[in-house]
């Protein structure tokens, strides 16, 4: 059993990479769209459709997490996360962009959910107010890769980039979650 400094540890850790991983490609999505060869509106609409993804999520997960447990459920978002977020990369078909963005948007909100009510049981039973910090930490992790993002744009391929960096992070994710 972790003691409430590593449980706040481990939560930490994962709000951070979880900001990180999903706003690692926001600086890089005009090479995504010249990867599918889309015009504004056409990359903009497919895009959009992650939201299809998360509205499943939000009407499910929060029964899921009840039913098997916050754990398994990270640990099933955060590979999906990677698994989508290395497709949406790769990938040249609108298609398969298509399905991956929505099975993006689904683990996006998977995790969120999941990770929030680790976040909400730690401050219920610590009557220490995490929430905020946490999100901090979520913030932080966004801000710290899109300017590394940024300034990988024109050295390092985005295959190459994203690949690396979802590999890396899943293992960290993937590490904490089993802590």
């Amino acid at each position: 059993m972790l003691s409430q400094q590593q449980e706040l540890k481990y939560l930490k850790s994962l709000f951070f990479l979880f900001g990180f991983l999903i706003m690692a490609l926001a600086p890089r999505l005009s090479e995504v769209k010249v990867n599918l060869g889309l015009s504004n509106g056409e990359f903009g609409s497919l895009i959009s459709t992650a939201a299809i993804g998360s509205f499943i999520s939000l009407m499910t997960v929060g029964h899921l997490v009840h039913k098997y447990g916050a754990k398994l459920i990270l640990q099933i978002s955060a590979t999906v996360l990677a698994i989508s977020l290395l497709i949406l990369v790769h990938t040249s078909s609108t298609f398969i962009f298509l399905i991956a963005n929505i099975t993006w948007g689904s683990a996006i909100s998977g995790f969120h959910i999941s990770i929030n009510s680790q976040g909400f049981s730690f401050q219920d039973r610590s009557h220490r107010n995490v929430i905020t910090l946490l999100s901090g930490l979520w913030s932080f992790g966004a801000l710290v890769t899109s300017i590394i993002a940024g300034l990988l744009i024109g050295n390092i391929s985005l295959t190459t980039h994203i690949t690396v960096l979802t590999i890396m992070t899943l293992a960290g994710m993937l590490y904490a979650i089993s802590s």
